[in-house]
């Protein structure tokens, strides 16, 4: 009785059964004992856990002994195991986890052994197979709550039944159960575990295929089967073949989509579907023929899946399909259904991108991008459809829309220099609104669509959408991507390097060619479909040619809503009232220069008049003071000199300088569009290189003699040439030729004179030189404009012109003399920031002349920085230090400073000099100043102690010294008298009196 059971007890008559085990002759029959003690020592509630394990193990043993089990057996243990599992049924106590899973695994190791069951006989033994699996699934398969562990063994317990089960009645009354709990656990949350989802996978793959293989069907009993059998068992006549047919579809499709295990970020559990898919399709293409196009098209997406074992098997699946079709002389299935799958999406292609959530997008996106991919050319019979053609690119449209709300999307303005190695798509930055996976999988859909279309019957629907505001910039970014991808196959034919509008290459895994699906769809798909006329280098021009008329048509559209960037700092009207429509406008013209870049492609064998049409274009977008546009001009600069030879932006400017130059002269000569001109020569001479110096000359002939006409309103654009002018200069003249040397012999000397003729050898002045010469003192005439914007221009230039003359003396000295006077009062202008800018270029005068600046430097120029030092000189409090970095005082402590430290390196002062400095400079060795302002003044008082410790010692020491004092050498020598010792100063004075010691 089990109330009298104890452990000891229990465990000796387990030792006994164990031993009676080792017989080989024992028969299941003598296991019943065993089985009866075993149902009472897990309802015991007396008994040790161990017990019941120990218990569970022998029962394990025993079965691995036997060499088979009977019927009986079978269904007597499954029936006691099921109802110590059905706690609903008998009092016990609650079952650990641990004996739950060793129960389970006695379950499956017995239908292990059994291989399969006879025709079930009764209702009760239906009814012991039915508990036992209904247990098993709702309390242990089901539940969320239950151990990962003990959920993965109790699905192995369920396939092994069904596998014994086999195909037939029983299996068929138990199917629908069986496979909507499974499918719950494969459609349940991703935190369940990816082994989980794959054993759920193949159990209700395994469920599906035994019951409704077409085997089961041919040898499933008619409806004329007798009463009882009627009772017990569902009847498999065509409507029961028809609904479960559709229990499975419904089923599938939530497989399918987003959220399901085909999208499951797991690359195993989307293994395990693509094997379960491939089972049905092996063994139910009758019995589940309606399920193949949901099928295929599952397939077809996982085929460009990221993992390769994935995309490989989806793939190999789809080939034997194809090779299946193909044996039966039914050629045209796969490529009809695949090409009536394609239709049917894009007819439903709308809804399912808008309004959707984004996995919802992205899913759609990559079924679609799939079916380009796999079809390939045999996609253009697809499109030539009007209406098929319109619904998608209408699709591509609607989901491509970028919000231009976001003030974020653009910088306002940015003065920092254009890289072209870092300039990158614009599409990157733009779309942050835009979530980024949705829009590469966008752009891997443009780019397949015109690799199998070559663009041809897509673009007219295209640029007319370019006329609405609404579609205008998603119209572009689909145009371009579709052109990038039609650009591949004739690039390949004739050897061009090809890339897309968002990056510099197709290089992923997904959008290569290459997998193993990729050679046999290429024999079953594409010769079944009339591929059309493929794509000539021809028509891919004639294509680009009209693109890029409607696009730089674009571009001056978008440049009237853009500020003003031939002016920079002059917004346009449009652009004061409608922030918006100036963001809508900038992205529009970023996506319009990318297209022009990828427009190259086409014409890389022969560029000329490509590039005579869009170098002067994106030469004055590289001058817009929106950064976003400037740094997308720049990326398709770098994108256009790699498709067409040249591997530099230099590089491109240089070849085709002079059409460009000529272009900018006539246009100043007959004044048709200066400002666009000038900008244009600007950013020439920014981003080109020596090679093109020779080509200047007439142009900048061309500026004097605009300046020289005092042409108000474009003076800084005039200016600012000049400054790039002589920045370019500067970063030239180590590359351009040097003065060749003029040799001179003096007149002879008179007769009787014991002096001869002497010859004279001094240098000729370069030609970049004298260029340089003449800019700079072009300049000076306006430095005392009233436009604080000119002044400012005017500085620049003679800082770069300065910098210019370093290597010719000859010249750089007189230009220095006229522009001392202009810089001088510049250093006292009423504009805090135009004094500001003077104090930052006194020192580039200082370092390139030296000596010959000393006197007046001493003289002119380090009164008015004592004057400026004396008014910014006020200790600051804490809390000032912290902002003292954006106020005028700061920044004017900080040059007037630095001047005064290059000044003195460069100078050699005299004392009077160095004691006015260090007088006027001492003040901020106080610990209250900024700690930037305080380490340049320790830099500038070591600097001065290297010219006169003395006068340098005294100062500080003037401020703090260390006692005792000074005591003199002898009665001659006065004792210095200084003040008490100020400790705010102590810090910095020990610094400044280590380093004169």
């Amino acid at each position: 009785h089990p109330c009298a059971m104890e452990d000891g007890a229990i465990r000796g008559q387990l030792g006994t059964i164990i031993q009676l085990l080792q017989d080989p002759s024992v028969g299941d029959h003598q296991l019943q004992p065993l089985l009866q003690s075993l149902r009472n020592v897990l309802i015991n509630q007396k008994l040790a856990e161990a017990t019941r394990r120990l218990t569970l193990a022998c029962m394990r043993d025993a079965l691995e002994k036997l060499q088979k089990v009977s019927d009986e057996f079978v269904l007597s243990t499954v029936s006691t195991l099921a109802l110590v599992l059905d706690e609903r049924i008998l009092a016990k106590p609650q079952l650990s986890e641990e004996v739950v899973n060793d129960i389970i695994d006695v379950i499956r190791r017995l239908f292990e052994k059994k291989g399969s069951l006879r025709q079930i006989r009764s209702a009760e033994d239906g009814a012991i197979i039915g508990h036992s699996l209904h247990t098993i699934l709702e309390r242990y398969v089901a539940p969320a709550g239950i151990a990962r562990h003990i959920r993965i063994n109790a699905i192995a317990a369920v396939s092994r039944m069904v596998a014994v089960l086999g195909p037939g009645p029983a299996l068929a009354s138990f199917l629908p159960g069986l496979a909507s709990t499974l499918s719950k656990v494969v459609l349940g949350d991703y935190k369940q575990g990816q082994a989980l989802y794959a054993s759920a996978l193949d159990a209700w793959g395994q469920a599906v295929v035994t019951a409704l293989s077409d085997t089961a069907r041919a040898t499933a009993p008619g409806p004329a089967s007798s009463p009882t059998r009627k009772q017990l068992y569902v009847v498999q006549d065509a409507d029961w073949w028809a609904a479960s047919a559709a229990h499975v579809y419904e089923q599938l499709k939530l497989f399918t989509e987003p959220g399901g295990p085909a999208s499951h970020p797991a690359p195993r559990v989307r293994a395990a579907l693509v094997a379960a898919f491939g089972h049905i399709l092996r063994e139910c293409q009758s019995t589940l023929a309606l399920c193949v196009p949901v099928i295929v098209e599952a397939l077809v997406r996982l085929s460009g899946d990221a993992y390769a074992r994935v995309a490989k098997a989806a793939e190999s699946v789809l080939a034997w399909y194809a090779a299946s079709l193909a044996a039966c002389d039914d050629h045209h299935a796969l490529p009809r259904l695949l090409t009536d799958n394609l239709c049917t999406l894009i007819a439903s292609l709308s809804q399912r991108l808008s309004g959707n959530s984004d996995a919802e997008s992205l899913h759609a996106l990559g079924v679609l991008h799939a079916y380009l991919r796999l079809l390939g050319p045999a996609v253009r019979p697809v499109l030539l459809n009007p209406m098929t053609r319109d619904w998608l690119l209408k699709a591509l449209i609607g989901l491509g829309q970028i919000d231009a709300s976001d003030s974020k999307l653009l910088s306002d303005q940015s003065t920092a220099p254009l890289d072209a190695a870092a300039a990158g798509p614009a599409i990157k930055r733009l779309v942050r609104a835009f979530n980024p996976d949705v829009a590469e999988m966008l752009r891997r859909v443009c780019h397949a669509l015109g690799q199998g279309t070559g663009a041809q019957g897509l673009v007219d629907y295209l640029l007319a959408a370019l006329t609405n505001p609404d579609q205008q910039t998603a119209a572009i970014f689909v145009l371009n991507e579709l052109l990038a991808g039609a650009s591949q196959p004739v690039a390949d034919k004739f050897g061009l390097q090809t890339s897309s509008a968002g990056q510099d290459g197709i290089s992923e895994a997904d959008d290569a060619d290459s997998s193993v699906w990729a050679d046999v769809h290429v024999s079953f798909v594409l010769p079944a479909l009339p591929a059309g006329p493929a794509p000539n280098l021809e028509q891919l021009r004639a294509i680009t040619n009209t693109v890029l008329d409607a696009y730089l048509q674009a571009l001056d559209s978008a440049d009237r809503a853009l500020p003003g960037h031939v002016l920079p700092g002059h917004a346009s009207a449009a652009a004061a009232a409608d922030p918006s429509a100036v963001r809508q406008a900038a992205m529009a013209a970023c996506l319009l220069l990318e297209g022009v870049a990828v427009c190259a492609q086409a014409h890389a064998a022969e560029p000329f008049q490509f590039l005579q049409r869009t170098l002067f274009p994106l030469l004055s977008r590289l001058g817009c003071p929106l950064a976003a546009v400037a740094e997308t001009a720049m990326f398709a600069l770098r994108q256009i000199a790699a498709a067409t030879g040249p591997c530099t932006i230099a590089d491109l400017l240089c070849i085709n300088g002079d059409y460009i130059i000529n272009s900018i002269a006539v246009q100043l000569r007959y004044a048709l569009d200066r400002d666009r001109s000038l900008l244009v020569l600007q950013m020439l001479l920014t981003h080109a290189d020596e090679r093109i110096f020779p080509l200047i000359a007439d142009v900048i002939d061309e500026i004097y003699y605009a300046l020289d006409g005092y042409d108000q309103a474009r003076l800084p654009s005039f200016l600012s040439v000049l400054r790039s002018l002589l920045a370019a200069l500067q970063r030239w003249d180590a590359a351009l030729p040097a003065a060749a040397v003029v040799t001179e012999e003096n007149e002879p000397a008179p007769s009787g004179s014991e002096e001869t003729g002497l010859v004279e050898v001094k240098p000729n002045v370069a030609p970049h030189h004298k260029m340089a010469a003449e800019a700079t003192r072009r300049c000076m005439h306006f430095a005392s404009h009233p436009s604080a914007r000119v002044r400012l221009l005017v500085l620049d230039t003679m800082h770069h012109g300065i910098d210019a003359l370093a290597s010719c003396t000859d010249e750089l000295l007189p230009a220095a003399h006229l522009l001392w006077a202009p810089l001088l009062a510049r250093l006292s202008d009423s504009e805090p920031v135009v004094a500001l800018r003077a104090v930052e270029t006194l020192p580039v005068f200082a370092r390139r002349c030296g000596s010959f600046l000393r006197e007046r430097t001493a003289r002119e120029a380090v009164p008015i920085l004592v004057r400026h030092l004396e008014r910014a000189a006020v200790h600051h409090s804490t809390q000032a230090r912290a902002i003292a970095t954006t106020t005028h005082a700061f920044k004017i402590q900080r040059a007037a400073l630095q001047a005064f430290k290059e000044m003195a390196r460069a100078l050699e002062l005299m004392a009077p000099d160095v004691d006015a400095m260090a007088d006027a400079c001492v003040p901020f060795l106080h610990d209250a100043t900024h700690p930037a302002i305080l380490e340049i003044a320790l830099e500038l008082f070591t600097v001065l102690a290297a010219l006169q410790p003395d006068i340098v010692w005294y100062a500080v020491a003037c401020r703090w010294h260390s006692p005792p004092a000074l005591v003199p050498p002898g009665p001659a020598f006065a004792s210095p008298a200084l003040p008490a010792p100020d400790p705010h100063y102590a810090a910095a004075a020990r610094r400044v009196l280590a380093a004169i010691a």
